[in-house]
C-alpha cells in the first residue's frame, strides 16, 4: 500500500504530546515526538494552515515528510519506539516501528 496525501485539505491540527493532523478525507497523521508538540512556531505555522492542501507528502526509509501552508514537517525513526504513524479512513494504517520499518495494514 503507497500513502500520499497530497493534495488532501488540512482539517484540523492537535499539539499536545504528539502532534496530529487530520484531513477533510478522513486520513490522520500522528508524530510521536514531544519536540514538535512544543514548538510554537510549528503549532502557529500549522494553526494557519488548516483549510489548505497538503502540498507535499513522503515516506522514506522510514522518515515521514509532509508540507501545508508553510509549516514543513519532518518526522524520522527513532530506535526505541513508534514514531509516527498514518491512518486511513477505511482502516488503512502505516507505522513506523522502532528502528524505521513499516508495519503496513490495509
Amino acid at each position: 500500500m503507497t500513502v500520499d496525501l497530497t493534495g488532501q485539505t488540512l482539517a484540523a491540527v492537535s499539539l499536545d504530546f504528539t502532534v496530529t493532523l487530520t484531513t477533510e478525507e478522513g486520513w490522520d497523521v500522528a508524530i510521536e515526538d514531544e519536540t514538535l508538540a512544543r514548538d510554537d512556531t510549528l503549532a502557529a505555522a500549522l494553526t494557519r494552515a488548516v483549510g489548505q492542501p497538503i502540498t507535499a507528502f513522503s515516506i522514506d526509509h522510514g522518515t515521514l515528510s509532509l508540507d501545508v501552508g508553510d509549516a514543513h514537517l519532518r518526522a524520522a525513526p527513532d530506535p526505541t519506539f513508534e514514531a509516527w504513524n498514518v491512518a486511513g479512513p477505511d482502516k488503512q494504517l502505516v507505522v513506523c516501528m522502532p528502528g524505521g520499518e513499516l508495519a503496513i495494514w490495509s
